[in-house]
């Protein structure tokens, strides 16, 4: 009995690391999980204006990267950046 336990522990933290497509499973227990609602924070005037600013001043200091590698990127890579995102 212990041995099937295990096996399945294997199969599933396999399934989690992106072995395989998996995402319709992710997306079925996602739905099962409980909503924690978000509370947006009051912020006042000047601060929004600040903080707008500053984040105006690091967009304005920001560059696209106009090359890429044609190294081949694993398939399990391009996975579990589907599923962060």
């Amino acid at each position: 009995m212990e041995s099937k336990t295990k096996q399945k522990r294997a199969d599933v933290a396999d399934k989690l690391v992106g072995d395989e497509m998996v995402f319709t499973d992710l997306h079925e227990n996602v739905i099962r999980e409980r909503m924690i609602p978000y509370r947006m924070p009051v912020i006042n005037d000047d601060l929004t204006l600040r903080n707008s600013q500053i984040f105006y001043e690091e967009m304005k200091m920001r560059r696209s990267c106009r090359q890429f590698s044609t190294r081949d990127v694993p398939l399990k890579l391009i996975q579990n950046l589907l599923k962060t995102a």
